[in-house]
């Protein structure tokens, strides 16, 4: 067991960022409130919901989940009054507030000379707290983006009121030794402030990036069941969740739940889970070698990370 301090918080965003993961992906009604409910039943601490700003679909299905009063519910927007205010009518407790402010955010993105950006953190961040909305406010492509001008980027929305900052690997390039460095730099600049993650997998090191980040001190992981999101996917809620109670760094999981959101999320997603996916993949636990099954007889956890009834498998080998 882990001396790390209290327990990690998961940003479950399935229902944002799977919607990205690629063209023609959508869930319905019925399968968000059945994604939501698993989430909170698996204990996951706020779920990140669709962007109600789209249309008025994505504004039912956010109201909808808010409606459940299952736990936080958060939902993206840019840094303007519009998007602010969906997300206020749909009735989120939060609100992820997100703009670039590197070169390449500031040449191809937002295209505005960084005073202005500036300006526009704070108005909007003021905007949503006079509003009675809590405020995440993400640098995207805080990967790319010169450490000073994230701080100072990071210190412009907390003196605005901003209730957690994120950085975003939003190209999914980073490091774990680069980031376990650039977290303790920012939790020692405001160590007051939560601090979230959101890891894509372009390099596949999302999984790898979320805990040396947690190592360095974020608090906060945001994450997708089955790995889903933009191209090759961010941190996959459920095998995170496993990683952290591995090390003791969150309770037990309830183990049925485990296989059945992940069977549910594919076939709502239509994206099968790849049989060797780590937790959730059908050969996961699977041997064949004549010598490892023999010992896998005799005790699991001979050639098993965990024990399989950890996950709620009966049947393997």
């Amino acid at each position: 067991m882990s001396n790390h301090p209290p327990q990690i918080k998961l940003i479950d965003t399935t229902l944002r960022e799977g919607r990205q993961a690629y063209p023609g992906i959508d869930f319905t009604l019925s399968q968000s409130i059945e994604i939501a409910s698993l989430l909170h039943q698996l204990g996951v601490d706020s779920i990140e919901v669709c962007h109600p700003a789209v249309d008025e679909e994505h504004h039912m299905i956010t109201r909808a989940i808010v409606d459940l009063q299952l736990t936080e519910v958060i939902t993206h927007a840019r840094a303007n009054q519009s998007d602010i205010d969906a997300a206020y009518h749909a009735g989120v407790d939060w609100v992820g507030i997100f703009i670039g402010v590197n070169e390449i955010s500031r040449a191809t993105r937002v295209q505005w000379p960084i005073e202005k950006i500036f300006s526009c953190i704070k108005e909007s961040i003021d905007y949503a707290k006079s509003k009675g909305l809590k405020v995440r406010f993400t640098v995207e492509d805080s990967s790319r983006t010169n450490l000073s001008l994230l701080l100072e980027a990071y210190d412009k929305a907390i003196e605005a009121g901003a209730d957690c900052i994120c950085f975003s690997d939003t190209v999914g390039i980073i490091e774990p030794h680069q980031i376990n460095k650039i977290v303790v730099e920012i939790k020692k600049t405001f160590p007051e402030v939560d601090l979230e993650g959101h890891f894509h997998n372009d390099r596949g090191l999302a999984m790898a990036n979320s805990l040396a980040a947690i190592d360095g001190g974020i608090n906060r992981i945001s994450c997708a069941v089955n790995g889903l999101g933009e191209r090759c996917g961010i941190t996959d809620t459920l095998a995170l969740a496993v990683n952290l109670c591995y090390k003791g760094w969150r309770n037990p999981l309830p183990p049925k739940l485990i296989q059945k959101i992940s069977d549910d999320v594919a076939l709502f997603s239509n994206r099968p889970v790849s049989v060797s996916s780590p937790i959730t993949g059908q050969y996961a636990f699977l041997h064949t070698a004549h010598l490892h099954k023999k010992a896998v007889d005799r005790d699991t956890i001979s050639y098993n990370w965990i024990e399989p009834e950890f996950i709620g498998l009966q049947n393997y080998g």
